[in-house]
């Protein structure tokens, strides 16, 4: 049966009713509950008479509370109002969010969720040949136990990215490029396994750093997406500042310049689909590695096919998404794309 307004009133008022300083918070906090568990019941007049006075019940509230004595109590109602304003957070559904469906709008992100999981169940098949076999010596023992934690990685970066946490998914990848170079090394030169499993960490840090790796494998010591990767992600540069706040055009109630501050994931869809983007790129990565440490297990034929139903999949999805990422971090979109060529795409 439907709650009419003049049934709300007099609610209202009955509760109201002899309201003191002792029995101020259990009252209004009543009301506040009442009003929401039985919203749905309320008929259309009423709920528009509850939306229109909401802010004044509101203001009424947050007045009679400043006039408390100070206590933790009063902080704490305070912060409950708050949250019926949407200024204040409840954490339990930050907590809760990872477990839960996505609720981030981005059209792309249900594009993003096939093309890694194509990519991905290539990875761990490739990974189920390879595991027929016996391993031989170390060497390979190392890159299976090191690939399939870029598999873990790679995972968790998907979720944290899908659910609006791409700062945290960046140092994810990152991880990925650094197990993956730490492979290509280790085949190369496999004395260095020692010096890693070793417990000198001051030359393990000298030696085997990100950076020491690629000069060790020929490459470029700097590299703009692990440094981008890095800024962001793990060394809390001003890029991470960057990604989670935003100027708001209008002023605080004080005059004061506002800014947000995001926590329980960043909405830029910049960063989103940069994410995206770079975990496809480290899965891509992840699967050629797998046959250039084990070729020998694989069937050749096998492996063509799924890169090349990778590649199919893959290449439409980076393309969509190409311009807007290289534009937005301000990199050049053909020396991106050499590193994708480079890579063997």
């Amino acid at each position: 049966m439907a709650i009419n307004k003049e049934e709300i009133k007099k609610y209202i008022v009955s509760i109201l009713t002899g309201i003191n300083d002792a029995n101020a918070q259990q009252k209004l906090q009543g009301i506040v509950k009442y009003l929401s568990e039985n919203y749905s019941q309320l008929d259309l007049e009423t709920k528009k008479y509850v939306d229109n006075s909401f802010d004044e019940i509101y203001a009424q509230m947050h007045d009679f509370v400043n006039r408390l004595p100070e206590s933790p109590q009063k902080k704490e109602f305070l912060r409950g109002l708050d949250k019926y304003k949407g200024k204040y957070v409840n954490i339990e559904p930050v907590i809760d969010a990872l477990g839960k469906p996505i609720t981030l709008a981005s059209p792309t992100l249900g594009k993003h969720r096939k093309v890694f999981s194509k990519i991905a169940q290539s990875i761990i098949d490739l990974l189920y040949e390879t595991t027929k076999n016996t391993m031989r010596g170390k060497i390979e023992t190392v890159c299976l136990v090191l690939l399939y934690n870029c598999v873990d990685e790679l995972i968790t970066s998907f979720h944290l990215t899908q659910h609006g946490y791409v700062i945290q998914a960046y140092a994810h990848i990152r991880t990925v490029f650094e197990a993956l170079d730490k492979i290509e090394l280790f085949i190369k030169e496999p004395k260095w396994i020692d010096v890693w499993a070793g417990n000198d960490q001051r030359e393990i840090l000298n030696k085997l750093s990100p950076s020491q790796i690629r000069i060790k494998l020929g490459k470029p010591k700097y590299d703009p997406l692990y440094s981008l990767l890095s800024e962001i992600g793990i060394h809390t540069g001003f890029k991470n500042f960057q990604a989670r706040t935003s100027k708001s055009i209008e002023l605080s109630d004080k005059g004061n310049p506002k800014a947000t501050v995001w926590f329980g994931g960043c909405p830029k869809e910049l960063h989103i689909h940069a994410a995206m983007l770079f975990g496809v790129y480290a899965a891509l990565l992840t699967f050629l590695e797998i046959h250039k440490v084990y070729s020998h297990y694989l069937d050749q034929a096998d492996f063509d096919y799924l890169l090349i139903s990778c590649i199919n999949e893959t290449k439409p999805f980076i393309e969509e998404n190409m311009d807007d990422f290289v534009k937005g971090f301000g990199l050049k979109r053909e020396e991106v794309e050499k590193i994708f060529k480079d890579s063997g795409f």
